[in-house]
């Protein structure tokens, strides 16, 4: 059994690309992942995770007999990472495509807006899949922070999210009252209305008796 040892950190981090590129050479060495969890200074079952997470089955024909097995594949398993991330709920800001981020500000925050958060994020990772885009319920979690140039009084729905329960109900109370005012004197206006229509029609109706008593008379 080999006694090398990493001088690597063994904080907690994502393993990295080349890393990755070292682990399918020593499988193909024959190392056992306890051994390569020790070269690389990792936790063994964060090797043995990635081990399951890039291995792909094979096929091989020795001698007409078809045998199975799986191997691991750096990219395979980099591939697969990536994925991960991008369905990921919560991502780091500086992880996330800056491209997004700042066609994210311009859409939520121009005059005459097309898009919520949600249908923005939504047809951003429709059209440009290979980029990293958080999570709607991600993006509002940045807002909250402050990590953005979107601020909550730019989005209604996350201001009345924002607001005291007792805050709200005095909102509500205030927008209804507002729109009974409202309803009440265009009430009033129809029915001045309809009082004049009804006043006109009563003139011109005394004005045609009139003239036919008029006319008879005559």
């Amino acid at each position: 059994m080999s006694n090398t040892h990493s001088t690597k950190k063994s904080t907690y981090s994502h393993l990295s690309a080349s890393e990755r590129g070292e682990m399918a050479a020593y499988l193909k060495m024959g190392k056992k992942p306890a051994e390569i969890a020790r070269l690389l200074g990792r936790h063994r079952s964060t090797i043995s995770r990635e081990i399951k997470r890039g291995s792909v089955d094979q096929v091989q024909d020795k001698n007409g007999k078809r045998t199975y097995f799986s191997a691991y594949f750096a990219d395979s398993g980099q591939r697969v990472y990536e994925s991960n991330r991008q369905k990921c709920s919560y991502l780091k800001l500086n992880d996330c495509s800056a491209k997004f981020i700042e066609q994210l500000g311009y859409a939520l925050k121009a005059k005459i807006r097309l898009h919520s958060v949600d249908s923005f994020v939504q047809t951003y990772k429709a059209n440009h899949p290979e980029e990293v885009v958080p999570s709607t319920k991600t993006i509002y979690r940045y807002i909250k922070e402050g990590l953005l140039v979107i601020k909550p009084i730019d989005l209604p729905k996350m201001v009345s999210i924002l607001l005291h329960p007792l805050q709200l109900i005095m909102v509500l109370n205030l927008v209804y009252s507002q729109t009974w005012k409202l309803l009440m004197f265009t009430l009033h206006i129809h029915i001045l209305h309809m009082r004049e229509v009804q006043m006109r029609t009563s003139m011109v109706s005394s004005e045609n008796i009139s003239l036919k008593e008029t006319l008879l008379i005559h």
